[in-house]
């Protein structure tokens, strides 16, 4: 029985596919997507180039805006702009002060259009650098004040464009002598450095250029502290020179401060011969006047400015002695200029190195003798004056 109804299902089943032949008619077809259409570009502001010249300006005019995305349209342009692009952020990133300093690269992408060809040019910066931290100023003097300020305020760093910077500019050397020539604030710079952008621009010797100076300011301690220092520096300063008699002419006057001066501080045995091995030692109106010791520097800065307390005239000079920096002072006296080398003389027990001639002084140091007045009066000695002393004698030491 059952393989009746097996049967007459199977003949049922071919009769209905039989039949509905012409009734279900299937067509394959293959069907495509289309792609999708490609996004649409970000519309920016944009500026025209017509020249290689005008090309290079806009692309610094970009970087200087700090943009990491622009569009210049070059219409009508004359030249491979391919070719052009290439060498112009070439020469933006090796020979320009902004580019050198702050591109890392440049990735230019072309697009020809109805009378013209739109450049988008991609920036990608280096780290850590910032068009926001560049100080620009126009030439050496205004630098000068930029080095004094970051001085002043104890920074670390210092980023300046200098519009025009003479090839024979030293940075360092100049950076130093401002701390040496402004001792109110001169606590605890241990080490400068410059680095020029660009580095290696063959510029000819004599002639001025632009470029981007980054300074590197090094101090033992953060600006807080060293603000504390340079207050405790002077806070002794004052309590020094409160003890100079009013009534002393300025000869008198010199003595007794530079006595004053060696009876507080001893002179630092252990920073000389550190520095004499090329290594740091503390030598600075902290080290002198509060800690008590000093080398050469601590002595020379602190004299200057007891001396400027007590309105006589008086420098730093930045020398030499057996191939390690020596530092001392020149004193005005009655229009004329006098030595004195104060570490010299606390490191003897002496008055040996106290208002001599640049003749007596060449036999202990070396000096730029061109950018330091000439001593050459022997109106005052240190025998002249203890020989006819004022009524108020120097201090013994």
């Amino acid at each position: 029985m059952k393989r009746i109804v097996s049967l007459c299902l199977l003949a049922c089943i071919l009769a209905l596919s039989a039949g509905c032949k012409d009734t279900f008619n299937f067509v394959y077809r293959s069907v495509s997507v289309p792609p999708e259409p490609p996004p649409a570009q970000e519309e920016l502001p944009f500026e025209r180039a017509d020249t290689a010249s005008d090309l290079k300006q806009r692309i610094i005019d970009f970087i200087r805006e700090g943009r990491e995305l622009g569009e210049i349209r070059l219409y009508n342009y004359q030249g491979n702009i391919n070719r052009d692009v290439s060498r112009v952020c070439k020469q933006i990133m090796r020979e320009e002060p902004i580019g050198a300093y702050l591109v890392d690269y440049m990735s230019p992408k072309y697009t020809a259009l109805a009378g013209y060809t739109a450049l988008r040019l991609t920036i990608t910066y280096r780290p850590g650098r910032s068009q926001a931290d560049i100080r620009r100023v126009n030439n050496v003097r205004e630098l000068t004040d930029e080095i004094g300020a970051a001085l002043q305020s104890f920074q670390s760093d210092l980023v300046v464009e200098v519009g025009y910077l003479p090839s024979d500019t030293d940075l360092a050397a100049l950076t130093q002598d401002l701390y040496y020539r402004e001792p109110a604030r001169a606590v605890g710079l241990t080490a400068v450095s410059v680095t020029l952008y660009p580095p290696d621009v063959d510029f000819k010797a004599g002639n001025g250029f632009a470029r981007i100076a980054e300074f590197a300011l090094t101090y033992p301690a953060g600006p807080d502290e060293m603000r504390a220092r340079a207050d405790a520096a002077e806070a002794a300063l004052q309590t020094l020179r409160a003890g100079l008699p009013e009534d002393l002419t300025p000869p008198y006057a010199a003595l007794w401060l530079y006595d004053a001066l060696c009876a507080v501080v001893s002179y630092d045995e252990e920073g000389a011969q550190a520095l004499l091995n090329g290594e740091q030692a503390e030598d600075d109106l902290y080290s002198a006047l509060v800690e008590g010791h000093a080398v050469t520097g601590g002595y020379a800065l602190a004299y200057r400015r007891l001396c400027d307390l007590a309105g006589i005239q008086c420098r730093i000079v930045r020398g030499w002695r057996d191939n390690t920096e020596f530092i001392w002072n020149v004193i005005q006296l009655d229009g004329d200029w006098y030595h004195a080398a104060a570490a010299s003389d606390a490191a003897l027990g002496t008055h040996d190195w106290f208002l001599k001639t640049d003749e007596e002084m060449r036999a202990q140091a070396r000096w730029n003798t061109e950018s330091t007045p000439h001593c050459e009066s022997t109106q005052y000695t240190y025998d002249m004056l203890i020989q006819s002393p004022e009524e108020e004698p120097a201090i013994a030491r």
